[in-house]
């Protein structure tokens, strides 16, 4: 069965059913007992009792004589049948049998006995006492019961249960039912949030769970669990999303420098083009594998921070040697816009160090005129890369570490790919410090990387 209500109550029923059959069978056995125990002790008590009359030297009615007439509407089985020591009856007629030879032939030996005899098709209840004589048993009583009333009652008793436990059934899977459907509200409920989940993964779900019992916590347990979920898909969905846009970027970034170096190689092979006209070929083609090439290596940076789970190396650095080292790399340490005004040592990681400098002089010197500056400081946990540049608006700051996002037009016509700055930001986050950007129009631009870390934050031990 799909239905878990209908499980329930299919359950519920056959455990009903063997709990009624159980109860009604002990019940019957149980009343079957103590009716042929009370029917067994009454025929040995009047058994014994007619024994000892008939044990007297001299019975009030005569020896030979008949006893006294039985009760009113006594059944001619129920009277006792008397039998001398040779199996005779005492009474005058002689004409009473015994109920049973072998109960007989046991009373004889002392016992009293009892035993069930059928009579016509009537089952009798028959006792056999001995009558007590000097040195053995003189005779033999025997009484009989028939068994017929009580084997009635029986059956009513029978038919009652009968009656009785289809009754209970009926009533107990209806109440199965309603108790089912009761308790299985809540997980119904559950059902359909989580189907309407299912159908719309990013669908804001919650279920009540102010019940203190084991429904309450399974729906808290189901809303933390949707809430992760939908945590999760969101995060997923921004993710391949900034995929899509990141791969659709850096396509047209590399059909620039490929369509250029498609142009310039079509230039030269031209038969009417002079060795000079050649020669301004390939150097476009150097140029734009240069280009093409930084582009690549920009992009490897930035998707080995993405796929990297791994923590960055921290350690203390000289700030000076490696500032100086990074404006090195980057091929500006003759040029004489850049002044570095760095002192003392940082706790960082000195290739990510090396990036950030990098990439912040390049970007700096890049928009920055032949008479302008470049200042390189560090103070308060926070360096700073100033420049005299044309400054950048304020609608552009809150993008401008998104990637491949370029200002190019209020930076003067010149720059990258917009990337440098991205790697600049997941450099600096990934060890715990922020960057931030301030502009003026006309004036120039600061970008700051702040390495004053919170105790949640540092990756040093916090004293």
């Amino acid at each position: 069965m799909k239905s878990l209500t209908a499980r329930f109550m299919l359950w519920n029923g056959g455990f009903v059913l063997l709990i009624l059959l159980g109860f009604g069978l002990a019940i019957f056995l149980a009343s079957q007992r103590t009716v042929e125990g009370m029917v067994d002790r009454d025929l040995v008590r009047r058994a014994l009792q007619v024994a000892r009359e008939s044990a007297r030297p001299e019975p009030p009615f005569g020896i030979g004589e008949p006893p006294p007439n039985p009760p009113p509407g006594e059944p001619e089985v129920q009277r006792p049948r008397i039998f001398n020591f040779d199996g005779t009856p005492r009474q005058l007629d002689g004409k009473q049998e015994m109920w049973s030879r072998k109960l007989f032939d046991e009373s004889l030996r002392g016992k009293v006995i009892l035993g069930t005899q059928w009579l016509d098709g009537r089952e009798l209840r028959v006792v056999s006492a001995p009558i007590p004589g000097r040195d053995r048993a003189i005779g033999v009583v025997q009484i009989g019961q028939g068994m017929a009333p009580f084997r009635l009652a029986q059956r009513a008793q029978l038919w009652a249960l009968g009656v009785a436990i289809p009754l209970s059934l009926l009533v107990s899977g209806l109440l199965g039912y309603l108790l089912a459907r009761l308790v299985l509200r809540p997980v119904r409920s559950l059902t359909a949030l989580a189907e309407n989940i299912a159908a719309n993964p990013l669908r804001e779900e919650h279920m009540r769970a102010d019940q203190p019992d084991e429904i309450g916590r399974l729906a808290g347990a189901f809303n933390s669990m949707t809430a992760r979920l939908q945590s999760s898909n969101r995060d997923l969905s921004e993710s391949l999303e900034r995929q899509r846009q990141f791969t659709s970027d850096a396509a047209h970034e590399f059909r620039t420098p490929l369509t250029g170096i498609a142009l310039a190689a079509e230039n030269a092979l031209d038969e009417r083009a002079t060795p000079a006209e050649m020669k301004r070929s390939l150097l476009t083609i150097q140029k734009q594998s240069q280009a093409l090439a930084n582009l690549i290596q920009l992009l490897l940076t930035l998707a080995r921070l993405d796929h990297s789970g791994a923590r960055l190396h921290m350690e203390r650095v000289e700030l000076r040697p490696a500032v100086m080292k990074a404006i090195e790399e980057a091929g500006l340490v003759h040029d004489a816009r850049i002044l570095v005004q760095v002192d003392g040592d940082l706790v960082c990681c000195p290739e990510a160090l090396n990036q950030i400098v990098r990439n912040l002089v390049e970007n700096a010197a890049a928009h920055t005129p032949s008479d302008g500056s470049i200042v390189v400081s560090f103070e308060g946990g926070s360096l700073r890369v100033s420049d005299t540049g044309p400054g950048i608006s304020a609608e552009h700051l809150p993008r401008l570490f998104d990637r491949f996002f370029r200002v190019d037009a209020a930076r003067g016509g010149t720059g990258g790919v917009g990337l440098g700055l991205a790697i600049v930001k997941t450099l600096s986050e990934r060890q715990g410090a922020t960057v931030s950007v301030s502009s003026e129009m006309g004036k120039g631009t600061t970008f700051c990387v702040n390495f004053v870390k919170t105790p949640e934050t540092s990756s040093e031990p916090h004293v």
